[in-house]
């Protein structure tokens, strides 16, 4: 996971919690968490979580994916995706995420 926006970032027990919720959101999404294209953006999403506060690897691991979903059904909606591919999408999420 790139952290290069934290660098302020000094306490190992800190970059756990980084790294795991980083390692467990990308498990929520299906994604490398290393070679996905979208792996570094998640990331972000982390860090954004972390940087607000939040020290539960699960509780960020969880938002983060949840707000990646939104943003990636927000960002294919307008451009006519078909609704059978958005279910199927839907679907797929973990139940705790609904």
């Amino acid at each position: 996971m790139l952290y290069s926006s934290i660098d302020h970032i000094s306490s190992e027990n800190d970059w756990r919690i980084l790294e795991k919720a980083h390692q467990r959101a990308c498990q929520i999404l299906g994604r490398d968490p290393k070679y996905h294209p979208l792996a570094e953006q998640v990331a972000r999403t982390v860090i954004m979580f972390f940087a607000r506060g939040e020290r539960d690897y699960e509780r960020i691991a969880s938002m983060t994916a949840k707000r990646e979903i939104n943003l990636f059904e927000f960002v294919t909606e307008p451009m006519g995706t078909n609704v059978r591919d958005m279910s199927m999408i839907i679907a797929s999420r973990p139940k705790y995420l609904h």
